[in-house]
């Protein structure tokens, strides 16, 4: 069987509420960059073309943060947040590994509304109300793959691997309440595999781990985070469609300023995600569209809410 997908635009960054309280896992409750990403298809890269491939997400989320034991932190963060993302992957001919090179470029824009509301405690009986509202539109960070391998060699099955790196050059200032940039550099091994059947059942899924630097301007270190994208699927002519989700956990507890005491974490910043996906791939056209809903659940630590996105992409 004939496996052909053509590309898919690239992650974008998450952005994150800037005065959510101390942090007990991952600064601001949320991750470093996003998961629901890479659903059907995700072990394929567009072939090698003259100009690449262009592609372009446009994603929606509402979500709130979520503290211990699913508990709701106070004061408590929730946030609407839009992102289009415009991305570039070049595959070539050169070969490594047995594998065709590439690279890719992706630049999120956000545009942000969150809201700061509760009470901080300052003494016996005595509590300062919070109630702040912000909104933000801006670049977030750069994401560049130096380094993107596919393998499609074997049948009915497609693999690739690649290293990403997060530059913290979009729009960030300490004392703002919300900000499209992490401030920090984010590095990320990942690979990802699609398996059809001869009778067209897809299984496809995406595993990332990001290793994250300090945060320069609050002197927070955000630990090492896992990430896994899964979708299980049927090919109906030019459709693949079913159940989709996503599984994030935090591997490493956080370091710097504004954490708590080494080993008081109660637990690291975890979330769970499920719901529907389905890609639109034209045989023997240079296009195809990719959607999804999720509903999050089981949070902690970790901001939790509902996420929507399609995407295009165009080779030329």
């Amino acid at each position: 069987m004939k496996l052909s997908v053509i590309g898919a635009s690239l992650g974008c960054v998450l952005g994150s509420l800037c005065l959510v309280p101390p942090a007990q896992a991952i600064e601001n409750h949320v991750q470093s960059t996003p998961t629901d990403v890479f659903f059907f298809g995700a072990g394929f890269t567009p072939p090698p073309s003259e100009f690449g491939t262009f592609g372009i997400r446009e994603a929606f989320s509402n979500a709130a943060s979520i503290g211990p034991n699913g508990s709701k932190p106070n004061p408590q963060a929730k946030t609407t947040v839009s992102v289009l993302t415009p991305s570039w992957v070049y595959m070539t001919h050169y070969r490594i590994l047995g594998a065709n090179y590439g690279f890719v470029v992706v630049q999120p824009m956000f545009i942000m509304n969150g809201a700061l509301r509760g009470s901080i405690p300052v003494g016996p009986h005595i509590s300062i109300p919070i109630n702040q509202a912000g909104h933000v539109a801006g670049f977030g960070n750069t994401q560049i793959y130096p380094i993107l391998l596919q393998w499609m060699d074997m049948p009915h099955l497609a693999i690739n691997a690649s290293l990403a790196v997060q530059l913290p050059d979009g729009k960030y200032e300490r004392t703002a309440l919300l900000n499209p940039s992490t401030n920090y550099w984010t590095f990320s091994p990942n690979v990802a595999v699609t398996y059809i059947t001869s009778y067209g059942q897809e299984f496809s899924t995406y595993q990332e781990v990001d290793f994250n630097t300090a945060n320069t301007a609050t002197h927070y270190k955000s630990g090492t985070e896992y990430k896994m994208d899964l979708a299980i699927g049927q090919h109906i002519g030019n459709f693949t469609v079913g159940p989709a989700g996503y599984y994030y956990q935090q591997l490493q507890n956080d370091s710097g300023s504004g954490t708590l005491a080494p080993g008081a974490n109660p637990a690291a910043a975890r979330v769970f995600g499920a719901g529907i996906a389905f890609n639109f791939v034209p045989r023997d056209k240079p296009y195809a569209v990719f959607g999804s809903f999720i509903k999050e659940f089981a949070a902690e630590n970790h901001s939790q809410g509902i996420a929507a996105s399609v995407r295009f992409a165009y080779q030329f």
